[in-house]
């Protein structure tokens, strides 16, 4: 089905509005929603646009959500935009050397192909160049993640 601009423009305003009444920031709403219109288009058999693009875009921001929360359960998440971490005093240094000396000794209890995933995450790639650079699927790599901290998680209390 062919759609005006008019059309996607009410689209994409029923999706930003379904977005917003979730909770979702005006960037992510926008992003959310604009994500919702490329996919109609490449889905032209849909029947029903406007409830399937509010659905489409109300269904990212959830992944979104979802993502945010993992990346933040692992402390991936980058610092607030504009706050400044204070300098560590030597107190802080130490304890942060000996607990990167532990976090080190601790890694190689992992399984190689763990240990493979985390060191190319701590690199800064995204998790889908890993997978691809590994051989696994994104899923895999977020396994082999979430299996790293629970193991990290139990080590650290003693397990």
């Amino acid at each position: 089905m062919e759609y005006r601009p008019a059309d996607l423009e009410l689209l994409r305003r029923a999706a930003f509005g379904r977005c917003r009444a979730a909770g979702a920031s005006v960037e992510d709403a926008q992003d959310c929603a604009q994500d919702a219109i490329a996919s109609l288009l490449a889905h032209p058999e849909v029947e029903h646009a406007k409830s399937w693009v509010a659905t489409v875009a109300y269904r990212r921001y959830v992944d979104a959500c979802r993502l945010r929360g993992r990346e933040g359960s692992a402390g991936l998440m980058p610092a607030a935009a504009g706050t400044t971490a204070e300098p560590a005093g030597p107190e802080e240094e130490v304890v942060g050397r000996a607990h990167a000396r532990w976090l080190v000794g601790t890694l190689v209890r992992l399984p190689a192909s763990t240990r493979s995933v985390c060191s190319a995450i701590g690199t800064g790639m995204a998790r889908h160049e890993v997978a691809d650079q590994l051989g696994l699927t994104d899923r895999a790599v977020e396994s082999h993640l979430t299996r790293a901290r629970r193991s990290l998680r139990t080590l650290s209390l003693g397990g």
